[in-house]
């Protein structure tokens, strides 16, 4: 299939989708095979492979009226994000059920929070805390594989770790992890992406010394964003502590896990 085919079809569609890729560089990489490309009923679905068993699921719907009577190919584990502001719409709770219809369920809300940058106070890089090494990143990938869920949290594969390594912040105890801030800068902007501490090293206030060298740790910096499961009290009371708000922009996902429970 020809680049503009693909293109002209993605651009139908742009009024109801929950890709945010630019479309000139999608349609080059499902003519390339990087992504899977399903034209049906009129509608543009595509598969990106995952680094787990599954892959996720975008969409172009230009042909609403042809969304229900739509079937995914049913021997595939699926992932798919819808980001909307409330109320939820009636164009996405047509694509809820077509989802339900297709046995994808949904599992979570994630919420994002921001805070701008007020007067920080700087401090002192902790003496505990260095960026990781080439070498500790099949070490922190595997932590971030046991201590997160990879359906809905986007684990980084061990080369994208690799490009975050100057905005990752890790604690280390007799050569092992033991605490780590995985950041993502992107110009005056940085979005925090995992902050954990094993459970054993949560009474030496490591999250603290993480998250307040986080906060001052870049001059250029002036807006701090995140992502937080809606029903994680705990997580959001604490990022409430450190000043971040909530906002009106939420991410809802429906997994469908063929190998659930056997």
């Amino acid at each position: 299939m020809e680049n503009k085919e693909i293109l002209d079809r993605l651009k139908s569609g742009l009024k109801l989708t929950n890709c945010f890729k630019p479309i000139v560089t999608l349609a080059r990489q499902i003519v390339d095979n990087s992504f899977t490309y399903l034209y049906l009923a009129n509608n543009n679905f595509i598969l990106e492979k995952s680094q787990h068993n599954f892959s996720y699921l975008h969409f172009y719907i230009a042909k609403q009226d042809n969304l229900l009577d739509t079937k995914l190919p049913e021997d595939l584990d699926l992932v798919c994000e819808i980001l909307y502001k409330k109320p939820f719409s009636a164009k996405l709770g047509l694509v809820d059920t077509f989802l339900n219809q297709n046995n994808l369920k949904f599992t979570s809300t994630f919420n994002r929070m921001q805070l701008f940058k007020k007067n920080q106070v700087l401090i002192g890089k902790a003496k505990e805390i260095c960026s990781p090494k080439s070498e500790d990143l099949e070490e922190l990938h595997f932590l971030l594989i046991q201590n997160f869920n990879v359906y809905e949290e986007r684990i980084p594969t061990i080369s994208e770790l690799e490009k975050l390594k100057k905005s990752t912040f890790i604690i280390k105890e007799q050569n092992k992890i033991v605490a780590v801030l995985v950041s993502e800068h992107k110009g005056q902007t940085t979005e925090l992406r995992y902050w954990l501490v094993l459970p054993n090293y949560r009474d030496k206030k490591y999250g603290s010394i993480l998250m307040k060298h986080f906060l001052n740790y870049n001059l250029e910096i002036n807006r701090y964003l995140l992502w937080v499961n809606s029903t994680n009290y705990n997580a959001i009371s604490k990022y409430k502590h450190y000043g971040f708000l909530e906002e009106n922009l939420h991410n809802k996902i429906y997994i469908r896990n063929l190998n659930h429970g056997k």
